[in-house]
């Protein structure tokens, strides 16, 4: 049996097995280059910091992100959080992650939550990631974040039924999260394939409400 946790005292309870239903398209070129960039991309940001206590993955799915932080190894990482709705998701991104639940370097914690308000039973994290934010109503689970908090934020401007968020730009994408502060990255990758084309943004940096872009 694994547990996920809801929250401070409830707790969802799975049976795992062998077998599963999976969307392959989590495995797609898209979305595995644009989780590398993302990885490549932080690994660059915050090469000057020891570490990070608390990471927060918004929308982790089948934890193919988390997958790729703890395989490259750059990161120190001392709890990884994986926030997602779909417990099934859940389910399987233990499984992904069973190796590093193993070695016991990294806590691994799974929480089924749609992020629609701030988990305030949880420690704040120091770095939060977000991939999928098309996938999101609105940017309130940014807006409610603390001072300081480092972030990876990506959207895309591709058509599909799923994406109830998108943006057409990058600049959109800066202009949605409403930074206090220039960010550290700011980038966009361009996706072509025969059937289709769409561009991927990324914005990393940190979070400092209330104070004017440049103050310290």
């Amino acid at each position: 049996m694994l547990v996920i946790q809801l929250g401070s005292h409830r707790l969802y309870v799975v049976r795992m097995n062998n077998f599963c239903q999976i969307n392959m398209d989590a495995f797609s070129d898209g979305q595995i280059a644009s989780k590398l960039w993302l990885c490549e991309t932080i690994e660059e940001c915050f090469k000057d910091l020891t570490g990070f206590a608390h990471v927060w993955v918004y929308g982790s799915w089948y934890g193919m992100l988390p997958f790729l932080i703890l395989s490259r190894g750059r990161l120190k990482i001392e709890n990884l959080h994986l926030f997602d709705i779909d417990s099934n998701a859940l389910s399987i991104s233990m499984k992904v992650l069973n190796h590093w639940q193993c070695l016991g370097e990294v806590a691994l914690h799974f929480h089924k939550f749609d992020c629609s308000s701030w988990p305030k039973w949880l420690t704040a994290p120091d770095l939060l990631i977000n991939t999928s934010s098309e996938h999101f109503a609105d940017y309130k689970w940014w807006h409610s974040a603390p001072d300081r908090t480092a972030f990876a934020i990506q959207s895309t401007n591709m058509k599909h039924d799923e994406h109830i968020n998108s943006v057409s730009s990058v600049d959109e994408l800066v202009e949605q999260l409403k930074l206090r502060r220039p960010a550290a990255f700011i980038g966009k990758k361009v996706f072509c394939y025969p059937e289709f084309e769409f561009e991927r943004y990324l914005v990393v940096g940190s979070h400092l409400p209330g104070q004017k872009p440049g103050q310290d």
